[in-house]
């Protein structure tokens, strides 16, 4: 299997210990397929796939979150999308802020997010500043 001399050589068995052997089947039969059954879609497959440079499950799996943004989970896939570089689920995470603005800045998770990464919520920030000139500048020209 390995040529060069480590334990995966030695037992003959490769582990991840960061996942779950369910994951892992659903990975590898993935990469034989390029097929997933959306149910098996989960954070844990997603942070494998970009883990391992998948990036095509990754999109599989960002696009199947996207589909499934609402009020209580919207700040959730976008940190997701943030931490692993996922711009669709960043971009799809941000319209949906960006057209619920007012409910999600009341939510506890608003606070909270504003505390914990100050960053992501002045970048969030920015683009609806920056949607909302696009939006004017539109109706101002028609």
């Amino acid at each position: 299997m390995f040529s060069s001399p480590n334990v995966e050589t030695a037992s003959g068995v490769i582990s991840f210990p960061n996942y779950k052997m369910t994951t892992m089947k659903t990975l590898v039969k993935f990469l034989y397929s390029s097929q997933i059954n959306p149910e098996d879609v989960n954070e844990e497959l997603f942070k494998a796939s970009d883990e391992f440079l998948l990036e095509e499950l990754k999109t599989v799996c960002a696009k199947i979150f996207a589909s499934t943004i609402n009020l209580a989970n919207v700040l959730d896939v976008l940190i997701l999308g943030n931490r692993h570089n996922s711009a669709v689920l960043t971009d799809a995470a941000e319209a949906f802020v960006i057209a619920n603005l007012k409910v999600v800045r009341a939510s506890a998770q608003w606070n909270e997010l504003t505390k914990t990464d100050p960053e992501l919520v002045i970048q969030l920030l920015c683009n609806f500043a920056i949607t909302f000139q696009e939006n004017v500048s539109q109706k101002e020209s028609t």
